[in-house]
């Protein structure tokens, strides 16, 4: 059911937006609120993690087994992605030819990614420290609550999210643009990384004694997680 209510958020915010757009210069603070969203949405789940005694207490079994899965699974996309790129015989900046100005700022775009994933990564081990540290000690008789308040809070940001992307795909109205010019070829680089995640991930996932479906599952719940519950 939430996926057609985040899909509605999606596409009202992108037709609101293709309305405003000779008033893009004014919604410059796009970028910066979305990160913002995906850095309250991290720390929400790491506190949950935290407050979740089962999830703690077994945390250094799971910690080696979801290196391993995860370490597979961006190898076997990254496999993937290669080989693709090699076959459609595009270059690194996924075209024939880039001129030394665009490289640069893939660069700079590089070096912006690494701190947002640290961010990300600092944000989850402060949230499970919070949560493990701080709200389990102190209330323990109200951790039911806290975790249903945070699973709220989760899909309010994770609303708000889904609205400032469709807002700024509304606003760039290059998304029908984009596609047209790429075609099917759109398509390969996803399908790549979904093969790769479930592929390498899933077999990591076995090695360690799941079924097959887990496996899958597992994988999906890497970035896949709307396909996970089908499985």
């Amino acid at each position: 059911m939430m996926i057609f209510v985040y899909w509605g958020i999606l596409i009202l915010c992108y037709f609101i937006a293709s309305r405003l757009r000779s008033m893009a210069s004014r919604f410059g603070f796009l970028d910066k609120s979305m990160m913002a969203a995906v850095y309250i949405l991290v720390f929400l789940m790491g506190l949950r993690m935290g407050i979740n005694r089962q999830v703690t207490s077994a945390l250094a079994t799971i910690g080696v087994q979801a290196l391993a899965i995860t370490l597979a699974t961006i190898g076997g996309s990254i496999l993937m992605i290669f080989l693709v790129r090699k076959a459609l015989r595009l270059n690194r900046y996924g075209g024939s030819e880039k001129d030394a100005q665009e490289r640069e700022h893939r660069g700079k775009a590089g070096t912006s990614d690494l701190k947002s994933t640290v961010g990300i990564v600092s944000l989850v081990i402060a949230g499970i420290a919070v949560g493990r540290f701080g709200l389990v000690d102190q209330f323990q008789d109200h951790l039911e609550e806290i975790s249903t308040i945070t699973g709220n809070g989760l899909t309010i940001f994770l609303c708000v999210l889904i609205a400032i992307i469709g807002f700024d795909l509304g606003l760039s109205g290059t998304v029908a643009a984009n596609l047209k010019s790429v075609g099917l070829k759109a398509l390969a680089f996803p399908l790549a990384i979904l093969a790769g995640t479930m592929l390498a991930g899933g077999g990591a996932a076995m090695a360690f004694g799941f079924s097959l479906k887990e496996s899958i599952a597992i994988c999906a719940g890497f970035g896949w997680y709307s396909y996970a519950p089908a499985i």
